[in-house]
């Protein structure tokens, strides 16, 4: 950000982890699955006066289920802004963002900025009102591999969660609808590529998470009906996990409240109690 702003340019974000799709085609942006056109589109919007511009990739709604499950229905929810992949891990941010980020100091100082730049990207265009559209890219195979997940989990709710609890105004007042994101460049027609649930290694580690996790947390925050079907399907010869997408939403609220306001638990635990339920909604998603 500091080089963005010494060179008076907008600043771009890509993921280090950049990959051939598995579709069998390479799609418009070359055999590596990233081009230069990725710069060219991501700029133009920059040109035009936008603030922040995101990715928008054709794949698979769980190859991230990060950002699917939590980001998604969070930003919407709390800032009342409909974006379909809120942390793509490409981005360009104009100056005036970078701006605003930089000066944001009380924000490096604790849980966004030492977990989630990307996330503070996006939540502070969002509270200051800036412009942000969306970039279509094409197919990408990148994704969250289910052995990673805990530690992207637990690196992007701490810092949807904290900024969550710092704008508190957004969602305790707002009575706006929901806005969405404009759209720059063509809309490029693309299959996602192939993807493996793996339901079944989700189902695993949700039960090592939940059964190895204190149930005091859980007791305090989860309805006592859910919490106990919970249990059951934790039990080492139930191989069903139900939780349903309201239950999830349901679930990701309280959790969201009591990162907030609930004083007797360390953030750290909100965050370690709510991947189980995590891994239960991904893993029932067929």
């Amino acid at each position: 950000m500091i080089t963005a702003t010494r060179y008076r340019a907008p600043l771009i974000l890509l993921p280090p982890n950049l990959q051939l799709p598995d579709t069998g085609h390479q799609g418009p942006f070359g055999p590596d699955g990233f081009s230069p056109e990725w710069i060219e589109r991501l700029l133009t919007p920059m040109n035009q006066g936008q603030d922040l511009a995101l990715a928008r990739f054709s794949r698979h709604p769980l190859a991230q289920p990060v950002e699917s499950m939590l980001v998604f229905p969070v930003i919407g929810a709390v800032f009342g802004f409909r974006l379909r992949q809120p942390i793509p891990g490409v981005f360009a941010a104009s100056q005036r963002l970078v701006h605003k980020c930089l000066a944001a100091t009380d924000l490096w100082a604790g849980d966004t900025g030492a977990y989630g730049v990307d996330v503070m990207l996006v939540t502070r265009a969002l509270v200051e009102e800036l412009t942000i559209c969306e970039v279509p890219l094409g197919p990408v195979s990148f994704r969250h591999e289910v052995g990673k997940l805990k530690a992207v989990f637990h690196q992007v709710a701490h810092a949807v969660l904290s900024e969550v609890a710092l704008n508190e105004h957004n969602w305790l007042d707002r009575e706006a609808p929901f806005r969405m994101a404009s759209v720059s460049g063509p809309r490029l027609e693309s299959d996602p590529p192939d993807y493996d649930l793996r339901s079944d290694s989700l189902r695993r580690r949700f039960k090592l998470e939940f059964n190895h996790f204190d149930d005091t947390l859980f007791r305090a925050i989860i309805p006592d009906d859910l919490r106990e079907r919970m249990e059951r399907q934790a039990d080492a010869n139930n191989n069903g996990i139900l939780l349903s997408a309201d239950e999830w939403i349901l679930i990701l609220r309280r959790f969201l409240l009591a990162y907030k306001f609930e004083n007797g638990f360390h953030p750290d635990d909100i965050v370690d109690g709510l991947f189980p339920f995590f891994l239960s909604g991904a893993g029932a998603f067929e």
